[in-house]
């Protein structure tokens, strides 16, 4: 019994402390509030808290902060106490205003202070959102992080806006960046605002590329048709419509979905990276005259797709994809697949309906594996072991 009073008198005690460490409220006076804020922050005892404290009190005394900027800081540090937030919060908001006053233009900081109570009338996570975002876009203008991924900014053209009791960092003209370990997504010349309440981007237009596959960025490339989102939690970019080009390939731009992933591997090599199934397109239209080959003897036909470095005509069993081979002007062998890949100068499908047209007939198989060489000039169709693929040829 006497042990348990004791453990209550101690609790009792505990808080009692903890009231008397916590002010009530900051003085409005700017002299005052810096002793004030002294004291409160280096009762803490921390090294950290010290430091940035010391930092701080210089450029508070050195007027580096001008009137109206100490008056939003008093108010927001006020707020802070109102909202029971603790020292440790009081550190992550000091260095985040010392980053901002060393780091981003006067507009700038200009616009990031008037968020600051608007976001903690709105809730502490918010608050606390936009301070640890605030601080890793102020160092490194990185938007989002995480143990296996960043999503940064290729420059600091942004500005801070509170609407909707939201809070969001709207980008113009940037190039967004995911780095994973050792892959990465870039969009180039995009806008859009990052959401701190729930780690999405909202975008328009961009231009994405197949450089980390190894092709030129001006010759294959997809712009961004209209708006898109991205949850920054994922290593991942899909959009609805972009305008697709190739110009190795298409005669005309095309347009279709688009999807990109980066590996989420910690170690790979580059020529592994360039087997990636990434980026990837499918246009909408499945009835393409998709180009020709060894001066137009050679046709693919059907819906165009490309996974990462193969390009691919692609259908359904309805609407297969189709590959003919011309002698003297006149179809050969016709080929029909729902996917036929082009990759290292060759056209492959796993499961073809081939047709061989001679002077004297037909020759008909239901299901080939098709292999053209295009450099050597070679087509070997092949029977399988296993169902329709055992199937003797038709004449």
């Amino acid at each position: 019994m006497l042990q348990k009073k004791y453990y209550i008198t101690l609790s009792f005690l505990f808080l009692a402390f903890l009231a008397l460490a916590q002010p009530r409220s900051f003085s409005q006076k700017p002299e005052v509030f810096i002793d004030e804020f002294n004291t409160y922050i280096n009762s803490d005892n921390t090294k950290e808290g010290q430091a940035i404290m010391k930092l701080f009190t210089i450029k508070w005394d050195s007027a580096k902060f001008v009137e109206p900027e100490q008056r939003n800081i008093i108010n927001v540090a006020n707020a802070m106490l109102n909202n029971d937030l603790r020292i440790p919060s009081f550190i992550l908001f000091t260095e985040t205003m010392l980053y901002a006053k060393d780091s981003i233009d006067e507009a700038k900081y200009i616009s990031w202070s008037k968020a600051l109570v608007p976001a903690i009338t709105s809730g502490n996570k918010t608050f606390l959102t936009l301070l640890q975002a605030s601080r890793n876009l102020f160092k490194e203008n990185i938007l989002y992080l995480s143990d296996t991924k960043k999503w940064y900014s290729s420059s600091d053209n942004y500005r801070f806006i509170f609407n909707d009791n939201r809070v969001q960092i709207a980008f113009r003209d940037i190039d967004l960046v995911c780095q994973a370990d050792v892959d990465q997504i870039i969009i180039y010349n995009t806008s859009g605002a990052y959401f701190l309440d729930t780690d999405e981007w909202e975008g328009e237009k961009g231009k994405v590329t197949w450089e980390r596959v190894g092709f030129g960025a001006e010759n294959i490339y997809a712009e961004i048709q209209g708006k898109y989102k991205i949850p920054f939690e994922r290593a991942e970019l899909v959009v609805d419509t972009v305008l697709f080009t190739n110009k190795d390939f298409l005669n005309k731009s095309l347009y279709g979905s688009f999807m990109d992933r980066a590996s989420s591997a910690d170690d790979i090599s580059e020529y592994a990276l360039q087997k990636s199934k990434f980026p990837q397109f499918i246009s909408f239209e499945k009835d393409l005259e998709l180009g020709s080959y060894l001066d137009n003897t050679i046709k693919f036909r059907g819906g165009y797709a490309v996974n990462g470095a193969e390009m691919i005509a692609n259908g359904s069993a309805k609407n297969p994809s189709s590959v003919t081979i011309d002698y003297k002007g006149k179809p050969r062998v016709v080929a029909k697949s729902q996917y036929f890949s082009l990759k290292n100068g060759k056209i492959l499908a796993q499961a073809s309906e081939v047709t061989i047209y001679t002077d004297s007939g037909t020759i008909f198989h239901p299901k080939l594996s098709y292999n053209l060489n295009l450099e050597n000039k070679v087509l070997v169709l092949t029977r399988g072991k296993e169902g329709l693929e055992q199937a003797p040829f038709f004449n």
